[in-house]
């Protein structure tokens, strides 16, 4: 950013009491530029250069993130750890409705190859997907463009266990009714932890190998790989891992009796608990209030 663009940026600074940053995309020295003029608040999931120099509060929702190697004064604030996953607000209410066993599910899969897919990730997955696998519902995102949209539609025309959702308005509830989750690496993983939800993942950046890593070490899921590493017999593994809890349904008399795998049904199995869940759904709230009780202190500064 040309030092033109940055000082029309200054009347902007008027009454703000500071900025906030996501790291990935801001240059070392636009941080510290910024930084120069206001309390700097980053956010930061990779850390391949040391943005917690430029930093007066520094948050970082990776699962190890309290394993990074950040260098911090002890007049700075940390928000380390999923305690501050930045969240959408539905997702606390789906977990409410999943905690209150209100919301029934079944053994669906929901796949998610993020806003923009760009590596193709769901035509392959609807191209491999077995007429004798669990229903799909794979999701393409707002930004796909029309070319693979197509190209996915073919793929998934004609199989009977395949639906294909173009940016779905109940996507949260769809992954809260969901058996299983795969997805990215991404702020997708953490949606579905925060419901509980058995996970598989993989990458199509970076910034996203050390997320799937910590999801398998620490139990939470099954880490696939970068994408092109994996194939169809791959994923088929994952498929037949347990999905956790009872398979039961639930009758119209309110009682429960075990079913076989192929009888359960979308709308009847009671969700699997989120018994364990280490992601906050309400973690944005958490991120808030820490910095707003932070700068009423007057801060680092």
């Amino acid at each position: 950013m040309g030092s033109g663009v940055r000082e029309s940026l200054v009347p902007l600074f008027d009454g703000v009491d500071f900025v906030v940053v996501d790291s990935y995309r801001a240059s070392s020295p636009w941080l510290a530029w910024v930084a120069e003029r206001l309390p700097l608040v980053v956010i930061d999931d990779f850390r391949d250069r040391p943005v917690e120099r430029y930093a007066t509060a520094l948050l970082n929702y990776n699962l190890d993130a309290e394993r990074w190697p950040y260098e911090f004064s002890s007049d700075r604030l940390r928000l380390l750890g999923p305690a501050y996953a930045l969240l959408r607000p539905e997702v606390a209410f789906w977990a409410d409705q999943i905690d209150s066993g209100a919301l029934l599910s079944g053994e669906d899969v929901l796949f998610v190859a993020g806003a923009s897919d760009m590596a193709g990730a769901t035509e392959s997955i609807l191209r491999w997907w077995d007429g004798s696998w669990p229903p799909l519902s794979a999701v393409l995102g707002p930004l796909v463009d029309a070319s693979l949209r197509r190209r996915c539609r073919a793929a998934a025309d004609g199989k009977e266990n395949v639906a294909l959702l173009e940016a779905p308005n109940d996507f949260l509830e769809r992954m809260a009714r969901s058996g299983r989750v795969i997805c990215t690496s991404s702020v997708t993983a953490y949606e579905a932890l925060a419901l509980g939800r058995p996970l598989a993942v993989f990458q199509v950046a970076d910034n996203q190998r050390g997320i799937g890593e910590a999801i398998q070490a620490k139990g939470l899921g099954h880490d696939l790989g970068f994408w092109g590493s994996f194939g169809r017999g791959d994923l088929e593994a994952v498929l037949s891992l347990p999905l956790g809890g009872e398979n039961t349904v639930v009758t119209e008399e309110g009682t429960d009796h075990p079913v076989a795998r192929g009888e359960t049904t979308l709308a009847r199995r009671p969700c699997r608990a989120r018994e364990g869940a280490v992601v906050d759904p309400r973690g944005a709230l958490a991120a808030a209030a820490a910095l707003a009780a932070f700068f009423e202190r007057g801060g680092r500064r």
